[in-house]
C-alpha cells in the first residue's frame, strides 16, 4: 500500500500525541505561540524548575514542535519554523485552538539579562 505525500508514521503520530498530553507542555506551547521566549521566561510562566523546563522542550523539539537556540549561557525557544507535516501541524493548531486563554500564563522577562 503506498503511503499518501501527507501521512506520517504511526511513530512519529504517537510522538507528536505524547507531547500534546501534558498540560505544562500545552501552556508552554501557547506562551511560544506568542513569541520566542527564553528559558526563564517559560520557567516563570509555567512555575516549574528550570530542569523541568528543559525536559518538557526536549519533548517537544523531539516531536518536531519546538526549536531551540543557544545565546551565550541563555536557551531561548520557539515554535518550529521548519514546515511540519500537515498532520503536525494540524494537531499543533487544533491544541492552540482549543486552550482556554485563562490558562496561558503572561510572560515578561524576570532576570533582564537573558532576552536581547
Amino acid at each position: 500500500m503506498a503511503k499518501h505525500e501527507n501521512e506520517v508514521s504511526v511513530e512519529t503520530l504517537a510522538e507528536v500525541a505524547s507531547a500534546l498530553g501534558e498540560p505544562k507542555r500545552l501552556m508552554a506551547l501557547a506562551m511560544l505561540a506568542r513569541g520566542e521566549l527564553c528559558l526563564c521566561d517559560l520557567t516563570d510562566g509555567l512555575g516549574v524548575a528550570p530542569s523541568t523546563v528543559s525536559n518538557h522542550m526536549a519533548i517537544l523539539k523531539r516531536a518536531g514542535l519546538v526549536e531551540a537556540r543557544k545565546d551565550g549561557r541563555w536557551m531561548h525557544f520557539r515554535l518550529a519554523d521548519t514546515d511540519p507535516s500537515p498532520a503536525v501541524a494540524e494537531a499543533l493548531r487544533w491544541a492552540l485552538a482549543h486552550l482556554p486563554n485563562s490558562v496561558i500564563p503572561s510572560t515578561h522577562c524576570t532576570t533582564g539579562d537573558c532576552c536581547p
